[in-house]
């Protein structure tokens, strides 16, 4: 990050700088002799990190939040002592440099559509037979596009454009399903126009007992306006015979072609999901906020 920074002149913070000798000396709130994730409630408050790669939301995350607001307050303090001349103004206004990486360009448009943006963005009017519901039990939002009745639609609108690769290859689409071991039933997934793509099959049905978010992968050709159908189908495995599909997100690749992995981790769409829609004093308009998660 500090060469990121150094490229593109920005000023840069360092947990390291701030925190190792704290973090040596087990000063709690910054303890990494343990992770959260294997001590949830002793360790509550004490350690650095909830997991091998995430800062915990009680300690880390806090620490990192101060580290930038000092440098925001550091940096309006040194405007108010000495404000920007005419150099200054006109140095910021330069163009960008191209990408510290070669071709690795912005998003030409949204591409992860999840929670209300799944909604409002992906989704082309107010499908007949779909329901938007939250089915959570617990303070954990569950929401998405519900439908029982064999025959109904849900029509998608995405840009399948690559941000990088030949625009000849394909573009990975992600559609998040429920998976459970009741009421669930099948979906045809179709490209209807703009895209083309080998028509596809969501079954949300499996044995064992659990409900669960996952990734159906389709790949579609390149288009600003691919339009694709969810469609439930009559058929389901389900012992009860039921036909229920849920649909949560839909998640579209910036790179072309067939090797690309794509996200293959649906937690992390409804991590996103759950922090977005629940409402512990932020994100009252489905904003994605941290402070949900502390």
């Amino acid at each position: 990050l500090n060469e990121l920074a150094g490229y593109y002149g920005l000023p840069a913070v360092s947990v390291k700088g701030c925190c190792f000798q704290a973090m040596q000396q087990g000063v709690p709130g910054f303890q990494v002799h343990e992770i959260r994730k294997q001590n949830l409630l002793d360790s509550k408050g004490l350690v650095f990190y909830y997991d091998e790669i995430h800062p915990d939301g009680n300690t880390g995350h806090r620490v990192m939040a101060e580290l930038v607001v000092t440098l925001l307050q550091r940096g309006v303090a040194d405007l108010l002592h000495s404000p920007l001349s005419e150099a200054d103004k006109s140095a910021a206004a330069q163009q960008l440099p191209p990408p510290m990486i070669s071709g690795n360009w912005e998003s030409l448009s949204d591409r992860c559509f999840v929670g209300e943006a799944f909604k409002s963005k992906a989704v082309m009017g107010q499908p007949a037979s779909w329901d938007w519901v939250n089915e959570s039990r617990s303070v954990r939002p569950k929401w998405g596009y519900v439908s029982t009745t064999p025959g109904a639609s849900l029509t998608l609108l995405l840009n399948s454009t690559a941000s990088s690769g030949a625009a000849g290859h394909p573009v990975l689409v992600q559609v998040a399903y429920l998976s459970s071991y009741e009421h669930m039933g099948k979906a045809a997934v179709t490209c209807v126009s703009g895209c083309s793509c080998e028509e596809s099959e969501i079954n949300g049905y499996h044995a064992d007992h659990s409900s669960l978010l996952k990734l159906h992968r389709v790949y579609v050709s390149q288009h600003d306006e691919c339009v694709m159908a969810v469609q439930v189908k009559e058929e389901t495995e389900a012992p009860d015979g039921e036909h229920k599909v849920k649909l949560a997100a839909a998640v579209v690749s910036e790179e072309a072609g067939e090797q690309h992995a794509g996200l293959d981790n649906a937690a992390a769409v409804e991590h996103v999901h759950d922090i977005s829609f629940r409402h512990v004093g932020y994100g009252h308009n489905a904003v994605f906020d941290i402070r949900n998660h502390i």
